[in-house]
């Protein structure tokens, strides 16, 4: 990765203060979840051998208050993350503009305008995704990861040896296929959305001349055609 990508996905990234309650927050929801899986897996394990519901009070407890410190701490992930995302983005749409205006239009080459103006737009707004969909869950994933060995240790010093091999070999392993899989889709579609963004931008610049010609249908089969080859945004 060279300096200039380096760059641009440093850009994307929110300031630590501004994205340190959105990881925080991933990092509660996260941690409450597992402890309602234990919680609850305790709780229907040790009922299972019918004691006094005094001894399973303080799980019932824990059960409803994990469940809902999960659906607060979710909210409030959701919130900052993408104030800080946006914000940011923001930020960088601002500086994008101050960088193209000088070059258009004689220094933008034999680029496409459909094409250029789909891959600004799009380009910029995949960026939102870096801090929302890569750093955000693996600091939580990790955070997580690091206090369920430390709980572990605690118990059992070789469990938590195994777990923290699992928890390292299930991460590389999810990382290496998440990472060549998402290339894989994204240098195939990008190709198509640009080629739907360039009928487009044709027809709505070349209307008048479209309809005097009466090709504004063939246009508008070139975009369906276009259209339909091009995968749905998710």
């Amino acid at each position: 990765m060279n300096a200039r990508v380096r760059g641009i996905l440093g850009s994307a990234m929110p300031s630590r203060r501004r994205f340190a309650p959105a990881v925080l927050s991933g990092f509660g929801t996260a941690l409450s979840s597992v402890a309602l899986l234990a919680a609850s897996a305790w709780l229907i394990a040790r009922a299972a051998e019918q004691p006094l519901v005094m001894y399973l009070s303080a799980a019932v407890v824990g059960v409803r208050a994990f469940a809902l410190s999960r659906g607060v701490f979710r909210y409030l992930e959701r919130l900052t993350s993408h104030d800080a995302a946006l914000h940011q983005l923001a930020g960088v749409r601002a500086d994008l503009v101050r960088e193209l205006v000088p070059l258009a239009p004689d220094g933008l080459g034999r680029a496409e305008r459909g094409g250029l103006l789909s891959s600004v737009v799009d380009d910029v707004e995949e960026l939102q995704n870096l801090p929302l969909r890569v750093v955000l869950p693996l600091s939580a994933a990790a955070l997580t990861s690091l206090a369920a060995v430390i709980f572990t240790a605690f118990v059992s010093w070789p469990a938590a040896l195994v777990l923290l091999a699992c928890l390292a070999v299930a991460f590389a392993v999810a990382v290496a296929v998440g990472w060549a899989a998402g290339s894989r889709a994204e240098r195939s579609v990008a190709p198509l959305r640009a080629v739907v963004a360039d009928a487009v931008h044709d027809l709505l610049t070349n209307l008048d001349v479209l309809t005097a010609y009466g090709a504004l249908d063939a246009a508008r089969e070139r975009i369906r055609s276009a259209d339909a080859a091009s995968p749905p945004r998710e």
